[in-house]
């Protein structure tokens, strides 16, 4: 790949997964919208970094959800931050609508950021629709053991909401 092919492909790459890029950083982001962009950033310059290793034996958007997430979790261990949850307030510069927005996806958000912060990420993973294959090969996981686990967070998003709307 040419330097100019592999520019054009970075950028064709970050403007394509621009949001699965923001949801790992808002999942991890303690709420903090300037460590939210840091991350971002850092995560930017490690998919450049990666370009020429992916080897295409995943789907490219699973490739970029785990460059993500490695790179997120790295920075976090770097500077000692725990897990965090999800905020429901976007930076302006960075939201992206949800194709299937209503009136209740800021009351999802605000349920899913009272899970922890690897449930986050397995759920907001089955938002972008990737499949449990996918996302066991993804975090490490038995396919058996993760649909069990989300059919469990399932059940405790649903208290959750349910509490929330009393």
């Amino acid at each position: 790949m040419t330097h100019k092919e592999k520019i054009e492909y970075y950028q064709e790459l970050i403007s394509r997964y621009r949001g699965i890029i923001f949801r790992v950083c808002r999942i991890y982001g303690s709420g903090d919208a300037e460590f939210m962009r840091d991350l971002y950033q850092e995560v930017s310059v490690a998919l450049w970094d990666s370009l020429e290793g992916y080897q295409h034996r995943s789907e490219e958007s699973t490739w970029v959800w785990g460059v993500a997430q490695k790179t997120v979790l790295y920075q976090m261990r770097k500077k000692k931050i725990e897990s965090a949850f999800v905020q429901t307030g976007l930076p302006e510069e960075v939201y992206e609508e949800p194709a299937n927005s209503g009136p209740d996806i800021e009351e999802l958000y605000s349920a899913i950021a009272q899970l922890q912060a690897d449930e986050q990420l397995l759920v907001t993973l089955r938002l972008d629709d990737k499949s449990y294959k996918e996302i066991a090969t993804l975090l490490g996981l038995n396919e058996g053991a993760l649909r069990t686990r989300y059919t469990r967070i399932l059940q405790q998003l649903r208290k959750i909401m349910a509490v929330d709307n009393k």
